[in-house]
Order: structure tokens, then sequence, then C-alpha cells
């Protein structure tokens, strides 16, 4: 029985204007407070099917909205924020784990069927950031490039430690840049002369499955670009050559993004390039990469 059964003939709901209370018999009573549970079971069955009460989590705020309705704008807040709202000024975190637990909950519910494949990620971008290294010099960008990926590693040599091996074995000229076909030999032979057990590869004609390979695999390789074509920058000169390390690949609705960290200039870290323009920008360079492994 619905709202509306409850006005249509007898069963309706009569109110003496006479008296300052209407008077409702029991019956009617049980029977009113059973259609708004069903009503309320209706607008929100997550509310009392997915384990919310369990929680503790009576602090949620009446805002005339379900608990999903409530969730949705405060994806972007700060969660201490949010606990202080809902428990008042001065409120503690006490329950967080709780409320996390009941924010997963409510996002699974809100993704969709093949949410993950949608918003898929090769590589730990956000994280990966942090191996970033300015280059020092103008066309040292290649060296900077490789520390990054002796950082990925866990090691840091340095660039003036790189720049000055690449020198000494004829790849790297201050003034003209870096031989990129070459530096995966340079590096096994300065890996064999320290005892580093390490092995660098270089890798030809890599496509967007192969950088998802590598990325999966915990690589993060060096790629000879156009700069030129990269940023789409009319004011950088063509065929201006360079080095960046691929960190991420970010597959979304949006379009595909290659993540990069580029030595080339401050907040160079974590910039992300869309796919077509970097395997244009990567062409230059028969699509070639290096890649440094634990041996």
């Amino acid at each position: 029985m619905d709202f509306d059964d409850l006005h249509d003939g007898e069963e309706s709901l009569e109110f003496d204007e006479d008296e300052d209370e209407a008077e409702i018999d029991e019956e009617e009573t049980a029977l009113l407070t059973e259609v708004n549970l069903e009503e309320d079971a209706d607008l929100d069955p997550q509310l009392h099917d997915d384990g919310y009460d369990d929680l503790g989590l009576d602090f949620i705020p009446d805002h005339g909205l379900t608990f999903e309705d409530w969730l949705e704008p405060q994806a972007d807040r700060d969660l201490g924020d949010i606990i202080e709202e809902l428990g008042g000024e001065g409120a503690e975190l006490e329950g967080t784990e709780d409320l996390f637990i009941a924010l997963s909950t409510t996002h699974e519910v809100e993704s969709f069927s093949g949410y993950d494949e949608f918003f898929e990620v090769h590589g730990t971008p956000m994280e990966d950031m942090a191996l970033w290294d300015m280059q020092d010099d103008p066309c040292s960008c290649a060296v900077a490039t490789t520390n990054m990926m002796f950082r990925s590693l866990g090691l840091d040599p340095g660039e003036d430690v790189i720049a000055d091996v690449f020198e000494e074995m004829g790849i790297y000229d201050p003034a003209h840049g870096t031989d990129p076909y070459l530096i995966d030999d340079v590096i096994n032979e300065l890996a064999e002369r320290a005892d580093l057990d390490i092995q660098a590869t270089e890798i030809s004609g890599f496509d967007e499955e192969t950088l998802a390979e590598l990325l999966d695999a915990g690589m993060r390789p060096l790629v000879g670009v156009d700069a030129g074509e990269l940023y789409d920058d009319l004011c950088i000169p063509p065929d201006s050559g360079h080095a960046v390390q691929v960190i991420g690949l970010k597959e979304s609705p949006e379009g595909d993004f290659v993540v990069i960290n580029d030595p080339g200039f401050e907040g160079g870290a974590g910039q992300e390039i869309p796919l077509s323009r970097f395997m244009a920008a990567a062409d230059d360079f028969g699509f070639s990469a290096v890649s440094l492994t634990v041996a």
C-alpha cells in the first residue's frame, strides 16, 4: 500500500477541525509507520543493506538526502573537514577507520561494471615523480634521465658522475648532447667496472603495449623524443632531440596519456602528454628506448 491509498475512501485519515489534536487509532498509526519504513527502504536501500548502521555512523547529518546523495559532493574534500562537520566543532578523528570503510563501500557501490578498464594506469606515476632530476647543462638531458633510471633502482650516482663516464666513453659532448643509441652499452660497461648488478637494454620500435609491459614490470625507461612535437610548441626548433623518462601510462575516457619526468625545466615531473603526440615525437628516434633493471 502507498501513501495515496491512505487518502482514498474509507481508509483515509480524517481530522476533526473542532479538536486540538486528531485522534488516530492505533491500527492506522501502525499502518502509517509501516508505509513510511517501506518508502524509506525504497529510497535508500543501501543504507539498510550495506551495513552503514552496523558501522555506528549515526552522526551522518540529516540534509533530507540519501547517504549516497550526501556523499557524492564530499569526494574531493579533506577527510578531516568532513569529520569536523559531522561531529561538530572540535571533533576528533575517532571512528575514522569506520568512516573510511563506509566511503570505500559506497565508492564500490557507485562504481559501474568495468570501471577499472576505463581508468587503467600502468606504472606508479604519482610516486615516481620523486625520481625527477633537473638537468645541469643545456645539452645534458640524456645524462639527467639516465640518473633518473638509476634512481628507480634505488641508486643515485649523480649527473656529474654519469656525465664524466659518458664523456670519457665518447657518447656525450656538453656542447652537442648524447648519442642515445649507445647509452645501454656504456651503462653495462659502467656496471661491470663498478660491480653493479644492473642491466641496460636498448628497445627499438616500441608501441603502447610495449610501454605498458615495461611499466608493469617496474621499469622506468629513457625515451628519445622531438621536443617541439612533444609539446606542440612552434618556438622549439624542429628536430630538437630530447630525452625524458616514462613513469606512467594512463588510459581513460578522456583519452590515453603518457606520464613523463622531463629534466628540461622546473616542474617537469609528472608531465602528462597525449599518447598520440608522444608517439609522434618518439617516431623521430625510431621509437627507441633504454630500460634499466636489476641483473
